[in-house]
């Protein structure tokens, strides 16, 4: 059959057939008994196999569309399939894999998650994100150590020294200290 169209068989007892489709439309086969089938289809359309007893198959299928098959009994085939033939269901292992590698990583961030820590890998381990001291990261410790050698300082002689962050934003050291300029508190604001 050439064309567009249906093409559509029933039959009881036993049928060999040999059915070719080349451009838009479906095919429908249905039977009981044995029934032996060599399908052809290139172009758009359905092919739909219902048996009932012994059903064997050669379908070589070029295109886009669909494909059903039901059998009860005896179930052989050979098919080879080319083209496109819809796409994964979002929770088929291919779409949950697809999900996840078009996932945007700013919406897979947050703290202590394994998303966090894969948006810091980049070439290794991001060393600024990784936690030395408390709860300080190696990056909360560089803007305190920062502070306090480059930052402004008042209080100076006194019992309270301030060292302001670098970009002069905050108090990110507040040290209390005795008569003799020895720490005996601290407050932190990395």
């Amino acid at each position: 059959m050439e064309g567009a169209g249906s093409f559509g068989i029933s039959g009881e007892a036993n049928m060999a057939l040999t059915v070719g489709l080349s451009g838009n439309g479906s095919i429908s086969i249905t039977g009981t008994g044995g029934l032996a089938l060599t399908i052809s289809l290139s172009g758009d359309g359905a092919v739909s196999f219902t048996g009932a007893g012994g059903l064997s198959l050669i379908v070589p299928i070029s295109g886009s569309g669909s494909f059903s098959l039901v059998g009860a009994g005896d179930l052989r085939g050979n098919l080879s399939m080319d083209g496109s033939w819809g796409g994964a269901s979002p929770l088929s292992p291919e779409g949950l894999a697809q999900a996840v590698w078009s996932s945007l990583a700013s919406g897979n961030n947050a703290a202590g998650t394994m998303g966090e820590l894969l948006n810091n890998s980049g070439a290794g381990v991001n060393p600024w994100a990784v936690t030395l001291e408390g709860s300080y990261t190696a990056a909360d410790l560089m803007r305190i150590m920062a502070a306090v050698l480059a930052g402004k300082v008042s209080g100076g002689g006194t019992t309270i020294e301030t060292f302001r962050s670098v970009d002069d934003s905050r108090n990110a050291v507040v040290a209390s200290v005795d008569d003799v300029g020895n720490r005996t508190a601290i407050a932190l604001d990395p």
